[in-house]
């Protein structure tokens, strides 16, 4: 189980070269929240768990992790889009809902600041989210890595938040502390771990 922003900048890259390494390995991609990646991995529908804002569990190892900043992603043309940072308040936001650890943290933040989040459209949909930003219809918070190609194509940009906005999240790699690991497992853990050490060294 995966956050869906990993997906095209971290996930794809790996699965690449292990399927080039390993190409008889079969692996099942399911995008989740946080919290539906803490109950795959316990109830074994998931041997391993890439996420943001993971929420701390005995029975869920961090196996390895990578600290990322959020910013304001929008449409180029956005009125915004030239600023050189932007704060949480009176902007319209796409943002997922409560379920998710990006939803819960932004909340948090904005309760710290005394402001209100003003989320003008709810959906979990990373490519939705994208759509509606693309259209200036309003703004995302995702981690610059979650829209790369699309920045790298001129069909958003990324401005950074203020200091202070949003503190900086975990990209956790996780897995059941007590639950063996097939060869596909280890083999997987140990690419995408060292693919997280690249990107927290960036």
């Amino acid at each position: 189980r995966v956050a869906e922003g990993v997906v095209s900048g971290l996930l794809v890259p790996v699965l690449s070269e292990l399927n080039q390494r390993h190409p008889q390995l079969p692996f099942d991609i399911q995008i989740a929240s946080a919290g539906q990646v803490v109950e795959a991995l316990r109830s074994g529908d998931a041997d391993i768990g890439l996420t943001f804002f993971m929420p701390r569990h005995d029975d869920i190892q961090p196996f390895a992790s990578s600290r990322l900043e959020h910013h304001a992603v929008m449409a180029p043309d956005h009125p915004l889009a030239g600023r050189a940072e932007l704060r949480l308040a009176d902007h319209s936001l796409a943002l997922p809902d409560e379920h998710y650890g990006v939803r819960q943290a932004l909340d948090e933040a904005a309760r710290r600041q005394g402001v209100t989040l003003k989320p003008i459209f709810h959906t979990a949909s990373l490519e939705t989210q994208k759509a509606l930003a693309m259209s200036g219809a309003g703004l995302l918070i995702l981690p610059p890595m979650a829209v790369a190609r699309e920045c790298r194509d001129g069909q958003l940009v990324s401005v950074s938040l203020a200091r202070g906005e949003l503190e900086h999240t975990r990209l956790d790699l996780c897995l059941h502390r007590h639950r063996q690991r097939s060869f596909a497992t280890e083999a997987c853990l140990g690419l995408l771990a060292a693919s997280l050490q690249t990107l927290g060294e960036s």
